[in-house]
């Protein structure tokens, strides 16, 4: 992790092929579009109350809403919503 933490902290984007910025921007697009969607589900809502309950409050914002956690809360409620 440390190897890869170091390489990509010292990569610039202009290193980076653009073939592969294209395919990053369409991968983040999708990822951003998925979790959007989940976020409105059963199965969200229900993660986002746990986080509302077990979580203490913080500054990150909970995807879907104006919900904000701490970022373990904005982890899991925010992944539990890109798994819709």
């Amino acid at each position: 992790a440390d190897v890869l933490g170091r390489w990509a902290a010292g990569l610039s984007l202009a290193a980076v092929p653009p073939a592969a910025q294209q395919q990053a921007l369409r991968c983040i697009t999708d990822v951003v579009g998925v979790t959007l969607a989940g976020s409105t589900t059963q199965l969200a809502g229900r993660v986002r109350d746990h986080v509302a309950r077990e979580h203490a409050a913080g500054t990150c914002r909970v995807i879907g809403g104006t919900m904000t956690s701490s970022l373990l809360g904005a982890a899991l409620a925010n992944g539990a919503a890109a798994h819709g």
